[in-house]
């Protein structure tokens, strides 16, 4: 019995000496808060943050409107304004430092927009592409939000843009969508699409084969 009670102790004795090494060996992650600043109202929020430690996102003027800003550790906070409107908000950066997000103009029409590093906020809202809001970009500039279509009536549609600028409506089947975030891998263009395989689902393809019609037609 003793002989056990021994071995036992043994055994939980190795288990704890074989874990410690690789327990006590990770340093805890510490965290610190850092004021970023206000435009002199009540709040400053930030809703984006990239791999440099770039912020995007709003905050409140002292008369009550909503600007759009992004913060650098260079060059401190910024105000990017509203494009002659009285809100907006930035949603999205990427590592480049580029923002987008959305701003409302004195009629309250939503209007996506794009500011890039070290320019001035652009509206991409345009009679052929009504880009209402824009999420999230990537590096090499692709983006993705919301967009007003009227095939056939008026929706809301989820919208991504190509490699090399093309707009693509993501949203032809349903009533409302939105796209919220983009891979980092630039969509293949259908030239390069691997072929179905013999027997693969019919109606997989043919979905496959509307898409290719969808992006050649633009």
């Amino acid at each position: 019995m003793k002989l056990r009670c021994r071995l036992a102790s043994m055994l939980v004795v190795a288990a704890v000496l074989a874990i410690a090494p690789s327990t006590f060996a990770q340093t805890p992650r510490a965290y610190r808060v850092e004021e970023l600043g206000s435009f002199g109202g009540p709040y400053l929020v930030g809703l984006a943050i990239n791999s440099n430690g770039e912020i995007a996102g709003y905050g409140y003027l002292a008369n009550g409107t909503i600007h759009a800003f992004r913060w650098t550790e260079s060059g401190g906070l910024e105000d990017l304004g509203a494009n002659g409107g009285w809100l907006s908000q930035a949603v999205g950066i990427n590592d480049n430092g580029d923002v987008v997000g959305v701003y409302l103009d004195a009629s309250n029409q939503p209007h996506g927009f794009v500011a890039p590093r070290g320019g001035v906020m652009r509206d991409l809202r345009t009679p052929d592409r009504q880009i209402v809001r824009v999420n999230s970009i990537t590096n090499d500039g692709r983006m993705t939000g919301m967009l007003d279509s009227f095939t056939p009536s008026f929706q809301v549609h989820a919208f991504r843009t190509l490699t090399e600028g093309r707009l693509e409506d993501l949203g032809d089947t349903v009533y409302a969508s939105v796209g919220w975030h983009i891979s980092t891998t630039p969509v293949r263009s259908p030239a390069t699409r691997r072929a179905p395989r013999p027997g693969q689902n019919s109606r997989r393809s043919a979905s496959r084969m509307r898409w290719a019609k969808s992006i050649l037609a633009q």
